[in-house]
């Protein structure tokens, strides 16, 4: 990282400063998958996930219901399989951006409706992406080891997954609130 300064000399009696000119330099970006497929294909969900870009490295983070679903009754009614809001909630790590959205883009391939990402990006100190990686890192002590593949390895978290929270879209913000507190204001 290269640091720019500028020296300047003040006419009392207080020594010379530096100033600093600071730049972020990580990037973290939000993605917001849509919904895609048709039928019984389809998939009326969206998908969210971060993305920190950290010193030319890549680490997605990207949590769902990958594993067993589980149960869940509402009523008199048990909804069950793919059906069911509900199931182990898995985080998967990617290390490639390209390959994370390439799978992404695979959702709904064939179909009349595929998903579009889109990404939402901030330029972020490198301080701050490391509390992001922190967030993430302290969930996976926590778990135990699930799949490893070519650009991603996945954990089953201690915390399940379930549609209406904990969710992608409410671990992505608790882990974006690490680097910009402000991003995820609540009582509106």
């Amino acid at each position: 990282m290269t640091k720019v300064t500028k020296s300047t000399t003040t006419s009392t009696s207080n020594p010379p400063t530096q100033k600093v000119i600071l730049k972020p330099e990580a990037e973290l970006h939000l993605l917001v998958g849509s919904s895609y497929g048709e039928g019984k294909t389809e998939s009326p969900y969206g998908h969210t996930a971060v993305y920190i870009k950290l010193k030319g490295k890549d680490y997605i983070y990207d949590f769902g219901r990958y594993g067993k679903t589980k149960p869940e009754s509402i009523g008199p009614f048990t909804l069950e399989g793919s059906n069911s809001p509900r199931g182990e909630g898995v985080l998967r790590v990617w290390d490639d951006f390209q390959a994370y959205i390439a799978d992404e883009n695979r959702q709904g391939l064939g179909t009349a409706k595929s998903r579009t990402t889109y990404a939402y990006g901030y330029r972020i100190f490198d301080s701050q992406a490391i509390n992001v990686l922190n967030y993430y890192n302290k969930l996976i002590e926590n778990s135990r080891p699930f799949q490893a593949r070519a650009h991603f390895k996945s954990y089953i978290l201690a915390q399940d997954y379930f549609a209406l929270a904990p969710n992608c879209t409410t671990q992505s913000l608790e882990a974006t609130k690490k680097a910009i507190p402000s991003m995820a204001k609540t009582g509106y």
